[in-house]
């Protein structure tokens, strides 16, 4: 579960789930390698940790801890990726528990070969099991479609009817539609690489938009001497923006979003920014209808 310090930092749980030898370790090498090697917005905090048995195949879990390199300024929340692999070996599954415990969002890694198919659905309905039928609506879940670099490999539109199946896709009218998880074809193998950093990033940012409400609350305190008039305005624009949680609105934002521009790639701006410039610009109104300054504010 995602928690908070007193100095301001988050630690956020991601778990990289799936089948014995689906690739979970290679993925997370990967990550950490290309993160350690490259310019990204996450850099590793220290090497990987691995818990592995004597054939070099998952014992307990991996593990990497990444924090966000942009939010690396001051007064800004310092976020913290706690990062796991769970054992695939079907015998584990109290480890496979306690390794859950906690966890903010999950990565599904599906083995791609056609020989695999029912050990990923197994592995599916046992996750399902452990979260508590809470993925997709209190869980953000991401999937792997892993190594599409073999032959013989089932394709998307097979995984999406198996989540289908599994209550993992929702029909448009859900309320969960919006956080229908979405599958990346990928190779987790480091030179061959294939959207590794990509689902994981989708899984942050899904993780970040869920967990809105759990932040706490700051208030800030401001004295001034405001007419009738403007506390009417005031009022009616607190009522119908400021008491809708942040949370809400991204997510409203995001639906939107997708609605209307899908898979648009001229859409420049993050969808925060765009919230973030729909109230500035509200609340610039209303200081220039009752001639208000920041320095006036202050006094």
């Amino acid at each position: 579960m995602v928690r908070w310090t007193s100095d301001n930092k988050v630690y956020i749980k991601i778990v990289y789930w799936g089948p014995h030898q689906a690739g979970m370790t290679t993925i997370l090498d990967t990550l950490h390698k290309l993160t350690k090697d490259k310019n990204k917005d996450i850099i590793p905090v220290g090497d990987m940790t691995s818990i592995k048995r004597a054939s070099g195949t998952t014992l307990y879990f991996d593990r990497v801890v990444f924090t966000d390199f942009l939010e690396e300024l001051p007064k800004i929340d310092k976020v913290f990726y706690q990062i796991y692999t769970v054992t695939g070996v079907k015998s584990f599954v109290t480890i496979r528990k306690k390794v859950f415990r906690g966890t903010d969002g999950v990565i599904f890694v599906f083995d791609s070969q056609k020989s695999r198919v029912t050990e990923n659905i197994e592995s599916l309905k046992e996750l399902q099991e452990i979260s508590k039928g809470k993925l997709v609506k209190k869980i953000p879940l991401t999937i792997m479609l892993n190594k599409q670099d073999l032959s013989e490999t089932v394709n998307k539109s097979e995984v999406e009817q198996i989540l289908k199946d599994e209550g993992l896709i929702f029909d448009s009218e859900d309320p969960s539609y919006t956080w229908n998880p979405i599958i990346f074809e990928t190779i987790g193998l480091y030179d061959k690489q294939k959207n590794v950093y990509e689902a994981f990033m989708e899984c942050v940012q899904r993780t970040k938009l869920y967990l809105e409400d759990t932040k706490p609350t700051k208030t800030a305190r401001i004295n001034l001497t405001l007419t009738e008039e403007l506390k009417n305005e005031w009022e009616i624009f607190a009522r119908d923006v400021l008491n809708k949680s942040m949370s809400q609105m991204i997510r409203d934002a995001v639906r939107e979003y997708r609605k209307n521009y899908g898979k648009s790639e001229k859409v420049q701006d993050t969808l925060e920014t765009k919230i973030e410039k729909i109230i500035s610009e509200k609340m610039e109104k209303i200081m220039e209808k009752f001639k208000l300054r920041d320095d006036e504010a202050e006094k």
